[in-house]
């Protein structure tokens, strides 16, 4: 499964279901919003490559706005 991931800018927001990634971040070419309420399956047989990896808090916050956007229990914060 993947979230939707936009380079375009928000007109309205932000949502506590976004997450914002800064340009380079695992090697995005533009600042970016992980749209973490637009989850979609994604076949693995459609990938190719490795392109990047998040960096664990980004990943911590990806997991915090899923939680928000699929209504479940939302994460501590870490330490």
């Amino acid at each position: 499964m993947v979230v939707h991931l936009t380079s375009a800018p928000r007109h309205s927001g932000p949502y506590d279901w976004e997450v914002s990634l800064p340009q380079g971040t695992a090697g995005l070419p533009a600042a970016s919003i992980a749209k973490c309420a637009e989850v979609y399956t994604f076949h693995k047989d459609h990938l190719s490559e490795l392109v990047g990896t998040l960096p664990l808090d980004f990943v911590h916050r990806i997991d915090r706005a899923l939680a928000i956007a699929l209504a479940l229990r939302v994460p501590a914060e870490p330490n």
